[in-house]
C-alpha cells in the first residue's frame, strides 16, 4: 500500500480532494482512522475551494469523525475556505449544535472571528437565530458578545431590528454586554427599538442602562431613521 497517492486526487479529478477528505465527508470512520495512522498522509490537505476533510465532516454531520480528527494536533479547527467559512461558522449556521460543542472543546478554537467578513460567533449566532447555539456561546468568557461587523453592527443591533425579543434578553443578561452600542451611522440598538416599535425590546434596554447607572439614553432626533 506505500505507493498508493494518498495526498493527490486523481488526474482526472476537478476537485482536488484527497481520500481522507472523501472518507471524512461520507463519515467512513475505519478509513479515516486507517488514513489518520499513517504518517504520510497530510490531514489538512484541501480540496479546490480551500476545504479541509474536517471541514466536510462537520458540513455533513459526522461527529465521529468529526472526534477523531479534532484529537490531533496537526488538524487546524479555524481554517478558512474560499468563501471565508470555518468548520465553526458552517457548523453555526446549519443549527449543528453537537459539532458546535465539539469544536469549542479545541483549547484554540477561534471564536471572535469566524465566517464571511470576520465577524464573532456570537454575531452569527444572532444572524441564523440559533438559540441553543447562542446561549453556550454566551457561557463562555472567550465569546465576545460586543464586537461589531465591518458596519458597525453588533450582535445586540441585529437581533433588535427585527424584534428577535428573545435573543436580545440572552444578549443582555450577560453581565459584560454594552446594552446601547452606538453603530457606524450613530445609530444604536435603542434607537432601532423605537424607530420599530419593539416596546417590549426598548422596556429590555432601557432597564438595563438604568441598572448600570446610566440615565442619558434619548437618541438625537435629526437622525435618518434606521433601516
Amino acid at each position: 500500500m506505500n505507493y498508493v497517492p494518498l495526498n493527490r486526487y486523481p488526474l482526472n479529478s476537478q476537485t482536488f480532494r484527497t481520500p481522507l477528505s472523501w472518507a471524512a465527508a461520507n463519515g467512513h470512520t475505519e478509513v479515516v482512522k486507517l488514513l489518520m495512522s499513517r504518517e504520510d498522509v497530510k490531514l489538512d490537505a484541501s480540496d479546490f475551494r480551500a476545504r479541509t476533510p474536517l471541514f466536510f465532516a462537520v458540513m455533513n454531520g459526522h461527529g465521529d469523525v468529526v472526534r477523531l480528527l479534532l484529537s490531533r494536533h496537526d488538524v487546524n479547527p479555524n481554517s478558512f475556505d474560499n468563501s471565508g467559512e470555518t468548520p465553526l461558522s458552517v457548523a453555526i449556521t446549519k443549527g449543528q449544535v453537537a459539532m458546535v460543542n465539539l469544536l469549542l472543546g479545541r483549547k484554540d478554537i477561534i471564536l471572535n472571528c469566524v465566517g464571511m467578513m470576520g465577524v464573532s460567533a456570537i454575531y452569527l449566532s444572532t444572524l441564523c437565530g440559533r438559540e441553543e447555539i447562542l446561549e453556550i456561546l454566551l457561557a463562555r468568557e472567550d465569546a465576545d458578545p460586543n464586537l461589531q461587523s465591518w458596519n458597525g453592527w453588533g450582535p445586540l443591533s441585529l437581533a433588535v431590528g427585527p424584534g428577535k425579543t428573545s435573543i436580545v434578553k440572552m444578549l443582555l443578561d450577560r453581565a459584560d454586554v454594552n446594552p446601547n452600542p452606538v453603530e457606524h451611522g450613530g445609530w444604536t440598538p435603542l434607537d432601532r427599538a423605537r424607530v420599530h416599535e419593539h416596546k417590549d425590546i426598548v422596556a429590555l434596554i432601557e432597564s438595563r442602562i438604568s441598572a448600570m447607572g446610566h440615565s442619558d439614553i434619548y437618541p438625537c432626533p435629526e437622525r435618518v431613521p434606521p433601516p
